[in-house]
């Protein structure tokens, strides 16, 4: 057993003091103190950081491990072993936990409402069946999602969720044959007005974008200034009456020529030319 393990192995020379541990911080290993000291400390701790992971010992003295005597032949390799399996299960296999054959990853675990969620699943190898994926809404509506498988040396799929409504959802992997057969995550999914949350009026803004726009931002307490403003627009806005010549039309023109002419022909019908 691993805390056998440990048992036969020199003692840290010191440990660090650790004020607390992140949300995201899984704990593999405990300081059990002999001298009365502060037990149930994290000893050896991993995170996920971006797309990798690391991994730390909160401790002191573990290259002690490298120098044991010939007697202790059960741990004698174990330091290169540690050391090995744990960088390559940082740099292989950093997305599974111990034990663990399939992995199943959001992309956040809190979201507003109507953005995408991308949800992968990752094997650690091939399985005879088809994997399968479910969310679970808040309102019990269960729904089967489609798996997109991806590009590379392990079995991947992805998966992408628009959630409609809020609350805590809920995604299952099912991986049978493999490590564990199904596996849950949850993720919240909230609804956030941003212009009721940010209730309060910036003033500079607000001026800038008027008078960017051609506006003018008027003060509150002065309402009169409204109407004095309202009435400049109206007498700019009004257009004064422009006279405009009728007689250099051609309509006018053929109006007047044919009256002249039928009053000639009248003259003339009756003997006054």
């Amino acid at each position: 057993a691993p805390q056998d393990v440990f048992g036969e192995l020199p003692k840290l020379t010191s440990r660090q003091n650790v004020v607390g541990v992140k949300p995201a911080t899984i704990v593999y290993a405990e300081v059990v103190a002999e001298d009365g000291g502060a037990s149930g400390l994290p000893l050896l701790v991993s995170m996920r950081v971006g797309s990798g992971q690391v991994a730390a010992i909160l401790g002191q003295g573990s290259w002690q491990w490298s120098l044991l005597p010939p007697s202790s032949d059960t741990v004698v390799s174990f330091y290169d072993t540690f050391w090995s399996n744990l960088v390559r299960w940082l740099v292989q296999g950093g997305e599974f936990q111990p034990g663990e054959q399939a992995s199943l990853k959001l992309s956040r675990q809190s979201m507003r409402l109507g953005d995408e969620l991308t949800v992968e699943l990752s094997l650690k190898q091939p399985i005879k069946e088809t994997p399968r994926m479910k969310w679970l809404a808040p309102d019990g509506q269960e729904t089967e999602l489609a798996l997109q498988p991806l590009p590379g040396r392990m079995p991947r799929y992805r998966a992408t969720v628009a959630p409609q409504e809020s609350g805590v959802h809920q995604i299952e992997a099912l991986t049978p044959g493999l490590i564990p057969a199904q596996q849950a995550k949850r993720f919240n999914v909230y609804d956030i007005n941003l212009e009721r949350l940010e209730t309060s009026a910036r003033p500079t803004y607000l001026k800038s974008l008027a008078e960017s726009t051609g506006g003018k931002m008027l003060d509150p307490d002065q309402p009169e200034s409204l109407l004095d403003q309202l009435q400049r627009q109206r007498k700019i806005r009004t257009i004064p009456p422009v006279p405009e010549p009728l007689w250099d039309r051609w309509t006018w023109l053929t109006v007047l020529l044919s009256w002249m002419g039928v009053e000639w022909l009248l003259r003339r019908a009756v003997g006054l030319w």
